[in-house]
């Protein structure tokens, strides 16, 4: 991992890779616009919307490119070939599909172990522009989250896993209607009538809530492990079928994006002829859905390389237990076998740096009265320089204002030191300023005194600026470096922890 190509304030895992920033627009988590789906009824759009809005899904053909399709189902097949070293699958040999030579995969066709959800083909898929404007035009914003979900790869005729049988249900809590959630999959190989796939009941999702009422007081109703599932009785089918809803087999080519209402009853069915089935479940949501306790559930997903359900607020994280032969999967080591290269735009699809910033409004909005001082506010080694007697000078045009007087040691300190050399020397330059402030008529202050450095530490927030820096403004080569000091202060003070630990803004 290259220091200073990470999104900065960021130390993932070394599993996790990113490349140089594509975009320099600000993190803003918008709600979803006003032409958001099931916001205004009877709106028709003239496209896939209006088949997902009547039916309950929708087919997004060419959502992906056909060459990389392929090319992710040529990955997908590596991936399942040099499992664990190679455990005797080969893509052009049916007789080597068994239990023994592949990750365990559930009858569903399912790998929801071994840090799937964070292989690499699994976000590149995530982060494809077709996938996501997807997405963006049923949510009517750009300022969406993803889950982190697992991938299909189910084959024809096997024996040797348990039957498939239909398990239709619905993904969303039966007690909270309407339009809440967009569930995807991402389609890799043609996939047809025999071909295995997603199941769905057409038009059902909008007699959810009718549904609902009726069948509030079922006496044999399905287990649920959480409560944003249902699983539909022979009943509840009757029902259905009663009220003219037919269930449909949903095809697909490769590198098409098929979507559903989460209130759409659906299962699906394996394979039978000799085409696998191979897909990735994507779904998103608009990041301001998401609480803060969401967030931070999420960033320690990512930085885990946990998995989650189709939620992309991270409302359910991990997954069933991966067992081989009744015991827990000894090649499960949570770890991806290639590490993804997430770009400026999946970064922000984790819903890390919505999380930095909600952390930064609110160190800039819950001021301590008691550090409140005349400051420069932009003060760096660019405006400094020594004069004809090899004398520190300082000079800027610039605004004095009242605030925190660590905001500018904390800036000045942090970007003016490489990390090492900050690491070494902060507490000491700290003291020094601290003498130079009383000895000038300031307060007596102390890095000893517990607030002090909690403020030091709240005021690097202040340097996260830089990863908004345009290259026209600063070039890479310096806004790379800030963006890496000032990161590492964030996170070897803790700052976004004790900025969240204080009270809420109302």
């Amino acid at each position: 991992m290259v220091a200073n190509t990470e999104p900065a304030g960021y130390q993932a895992s070394s599993a996790l890779k990113f490349a140089e920033p594509t975009s320099n627009k600000p993190i803003q988590a918008k709600p979803s616009g006003p032409n958001k789906l099931f916001a205004n009824p009877g709106t028709t759009f003239g496209d896939w919307r209006d088949d997902l809005y009547r039916d309950g899904f929708a087919v997004i053909k060419g959502a992906i490119p056909l060459d990389r399709a392929e090319k992710y189902g040529d990955e997908m097949l590596s991936y399942l070939e040099n499992f664990n070293g190679s455990m005797g699958f080969k893509r052009d040999d049916p007789s080597t599909i068994k239990t023994e030579t592949l990750p365990v995969i559930t009858e569903k066709g399912m790998i929801t172990g071994y840090g799937v959800a964070h292989e690499s083909f699994a976000w590149a898929i995530r982060q494809e522009p077709g996938v996501i404007e997807a997405f963006e035009r049923v949510y009517d914003t750009k300022d969406l989250i993803v889950s982190f979900d697992a991938v299909n790869t189910s084959f024809p005729n096997r024996k040797d896993v348990k039957v498939n049988k239909p398990w239709p249900h619905q993904d969303q809590d039966p007690e909270n209607p309407g339009f809440r959630c967009l569930q995807g999959l991402v389609n890799i190989f043609p996939n047809g009538d025999k071909d295995g796939g997603l199941i769905v009941c057409k038009g059902a999702h909008l007699l959810s809530e009718e549904f609902h009422k009726d069948f509030k007081d079922e006496p044999n109703k399905i287990w649920a492990w959480t409560h944003e599932w249902y699983g539909f009785t022979a009943e509840g089918m009757e029902w259905l079928k009663n009220k003219g809803c037919e269930w449909q087999k949903v095809n697909a080519g490769p590198g098409d994006l098929i979507v559903w209402d989460s209130r759409t009853p659906h299962y699906n069915v394996s394979p039978e002829g000799t085409q696998p089935r191979f897909c990735t479940y994507t779904c998103y949501m608009p990041a301001a859905d998401a609480t803060q306790e969401d967030l931070k559930r999420k960033k320690a997903a990512f930085e885990n390389l946990q998995g989650t359900t189709h939620w992309p607020n991270a409302m359910h994280v991990g997954g069933i237990p991966v067992l081989r032969n009744g015991e827990p999967c000894p090649y499960n080591t949570n770890m991806p076998r290639k590490a993804p290269e997430l770009t400026n735009r999946g970064f922000l699809l984790t819903g890390i740096p919505v999380h930095t910033v909600n952390a930064i409004k609110k160190h800039f909005a819950t001021k301590n009265p008691k550090f409140m001082f005349l400051i420069h506010g932009d003060p760096h080694t660019g405006n400094a320089y020594l004069d004809k007697a090899g004398n520190p000078r300082f000079l800027d045009w610039q605004k004095f204002h009242i605030g925190s007087p660590f905001h500018d040691l904390s800036y000045f300190i942090v970007g003016a030191l490489s990390v090492e050399d900050r690491r070494a020397n902060e507490v000491a330059v700290i003291d020094h300023y601290l003498e130079a402030l009383a000895k000038f008529g300031g307060p007596s202050l102390s890095t000893n005194d517990d607030d002090v450095m909690k403020e030091y530490a709240k005021a690097t927030m202040a340097g996260m600026g830089w990863i908004l820096t345009p290259y026209a403004l600063q070039k890479k080569e310096c806004v790379f470096p800030m963006c890496e000091r000032y990161g590492a202060a964030i996170v070897d003070h803790k700052s976004i922890g004790i900025v969240k630990s204080l009270p809420d803004l109302e």
